[in-house]
Formats: structure tokens, C-alpha cells, sequence
């Protein structure tokens, strides 16, 4: 078991922060800027919980899991998690340099954390491993602690930061075996969602999902239907037009480029499943 403060020495990346430095005792932040291709690497198991956040840039990441290599679009804003004790065996590959703020929780902070919510949530279990998935409001909580860190603000801050993260942490992305079946399959399909959120330009398959939601592809199917009124892969497509709106409006991508983002691999079957959903071309919408 490898202490958080030593995991830089196993990480093929720059340090360029670290918490450390201000006496903040009760989570440490680190930032590092990555290699545009990294080859396997392996990272020893550590007690804390860590959470790893892209602020800039992306690649694909992948991560040895179950005898396979899985996959991932790590994008800015997406968070991976890393169970505290588990051994992680990663690579990446991408067109740019991307970085990253990783957040390491003590074990103390999380087991005072479950011992708030034993009354309301007594049947939380640990963490899962989480690949890329979107998770606005610890995003926005890592960026503030970053800030605080350049300001220097004193524990204090950090302290009630802390507590705050592993609430939200537990109660949004931790096991919990005693909720209700329907309060089960909600938990599967934000599960499922997550990852079709970090995999919009990849291509998803049933059998994948089910595993994702650990469930049969019938039952996942029938839960979709029942939460969402709608079938994975319609999912999927409003998912995709969602992002592809929101590249037209607030960025300058070529429509070639964000149907690539968006998971079509030829731009006239995205201006097609475009036009079906929004009653528009691409072209059209940008310039309305």
C-alpha cells in the first residue's frame, strides 16, 4: 500500500500543484499535465479514495478491469474513480496533452462520512470503479479547491470541502444493496447514463450497457422503458443531439468534427438523425 502523497513517483506525468504545501490535512489535490500517448503503466493500491478530474483537453483512456481493456472518451469535466485499495493498470492515447486534478479522500473522512448517513443510508457500501463519468457538481467543487489552493486558504476550507465531497460521493455513486427495487433500477439506469454520457462517440452495444447496469439485456431494456419511456438506444441518440446542440451553439467545430464527437462517423447520417430530431439541419441551427 502506497501512500496518496508518494503516487506522483508512479504517475508518467508532470506535477505542477500539489495541496501538500498549504498543511491541508484532511484531502490532498494534486494537478498534472499528461503526455498526448502513454503506454501501460501500473499504480499500487493506496488506502485513500481518489477521484481524477480532466480540466483540459481529452484522450482515450483505458483501464485493465476484469481481464479486459476498457475504454473511455476522457473529456474535460469527466471523473474517474478509483477505489481506496485497488491496484490500477491504465493507458492513454490522444491528439493533445490533456490535465488532470486528482483528489485523494482519507479513509477517516469517508468512514465519518458513512457514519452521517448510517441513520438515512444504512446499507452504503463501498465505491465502485467509475470510468469517465460527468459529475458536474464534484467538478465544480475540484476547481474551487484548486482556486483555494493558489490563494492559499487555510484548512478550514479544505476541511468542509471534504466532508461535503464524500456525502455527495456516497450518496450519488456508492453501492447501496438495502434501497428499494425501483430505487435499484434508478441506480442502475444513472449508471447507464453516465456511461453513455462519457461514450457519445463511441459505439455502445446492449450486452455492454447490461454490464454496466448488472443486469440481463431484457431487464435493462424493461427498465428503460419503465424510467425512461424510451429504449437505450433513443437514449443514446438524445443524448448525442443534446451534445451536438450544444457544440453549435457555443463552439466553433466543424459540423464534420461534431458529428465525429457525437458518434457518427459519416457528417450526411448526422445532418439525417439531426434533422429527424431537431426539424433542422445542422447548418441551419447554428446559424438561427
Amino acid at each position: 500500500m502506497v501512500r496518496s502523497i508518494d503516487l506522483h513517483k508512479y504517475l508518467p506525468s508532470r506535477l505542477e500543484m500539489c495541496s501538500s504545501q498549504l498543511g491541508w490535512r484532511f484531502l490532498l489535490l494534486r494537478h498534472y499535465v499528461h503526455e498526448k500517448d502513454v503506454e501501460a503503466f501500473e499504480i499500487p493500491p493506496n488506502p485513500d479514495q481518489t477521484v481524477a478530474l480532466v480540466t483540459r483537453g481529452s484522450t482515450r483512456l483505458e483501464v485493465y478491469m476484469r481481464g479486459v481493456w476498457r475504454q473511455s472518451n476522457h473529456a474535460c469535466g469527466n471523473i474517474v474513480m478509483s477505489p481506496a485499495g485497488e491496484t490500477g493498470k491504465l493507458r492513454w492515447h490522444g491528439v493533445e496533452h490533456h490535465e488532470t486534478l486528482h483528489l485523494h479522500l482519507p479513509a477517516s473522512t469517508i468512514s465519518a462520512a458513512l457514519d452521517d448517513l448510517r441513520d438515512s443510508r444504512p446499507g452504503l457500501k463501498a465505491f465502485p470503479a467509475s470510468l469517465s463519468s460527468p459529475d458536474p457538481l464534484v467538478a465544480a467543487t475540484m476547481v474551487s479547491l484548486a482556486r483555494a489552493v493558489r490563494d492559499g486558504v487555510p484548512d478550514l476550507y479544505a476541511e468542509s470541502a471534504a466532508h461535503f465531497l464524500a456525502r455527495h460521493l456516497l450518496t450519488r455513486h456508492a453501492i447501496d444493496p438495502s434501497r428499494g427495487p425501483r430505487s435499484g433500477e434508478r441506480a442502475r439506469l444513472g449508471r447507464v447514463e453516465d456511461y453513455l454520457r462519457a461514450h457519445l462517440s463511441s459505439p455502445v452495444s446492449l450486452s455492454e450497457l447490461a454490464v454496466i447496469a448488472g443486469c440481463s439485456t431484457f431487464q435493462l431494456i424493461r427498465f428503460c422503458k419503465s424510467h425512461w419511456g424510451e429504449t437505450p438506444f433513443r437514449r443514446l441518440t438524445r443524448l448525442r443531439m443534446e451534445r451536438a446542440r450544444e457544440l453549435l451553439r457555443h463552439s466553433d467545430a466543424s459540423i464534420i468534427a461534431i458529428s465525429l464527437e457525437c458518434g457518427y462517423g459519416n457528417a450526411t447520417h448526422f445532418a439525417t438523425a439531426f434533422r429527424r430530431s431537431v426539424g433542422m439541419s445542422p447548418s441551419v441551427y447554428r446559424a438561427d
